[in-house]
């Protein structure tokens, strides 16, 4: 799981464009993990693994998931339950749908 605006696997390597999209983030993702669902977001195979690309339109008008959503929005907590309590809740629902989601499969 990758966010579309991701500062670290959202653009190409080898060159010097940094600015991440949601394309570079799912062709870095294919790359990563073997899998091509051509532009989807959500790539899984038969056994529930693959890659899934968070958008802004699952933010809730959040912004742009990035690499710090998953973070906590870069705030050091110090232990798990403070993670949980502060992290954005839309990264945390996107995150267990898919974790449940792919547990049925």
């Amino acid at each position: 799981m990758t966010g579309e605006g991701d500062e670290y696997y959202g653009w190409t390597a080898g060159t010097t464009d940094y600015t991440p999209t949601k394309a570079k983030t799912i062709a870095n993702l294919k790359l990563a993990s073997g899998y091509d669902c051509g532009d989807s977001v959500m790539c899984y195979a038969a056994d529930g693994s693959g890659y899934f690309v968070p958008t802004t339109n699952v933010t809730d008008g959040h912004g742009t998931p990035d690499h710090f959503n998953w973070a906590g929005e870069s705030k050091v907590q110090t232990t798990v339950a403070e993670w949980f309590n502060t992290a954005p809740v839309w990264g945390f629902q996107a995150s267990l749908d898919w974790l449940a989601s792919a547990a049925r499969v």
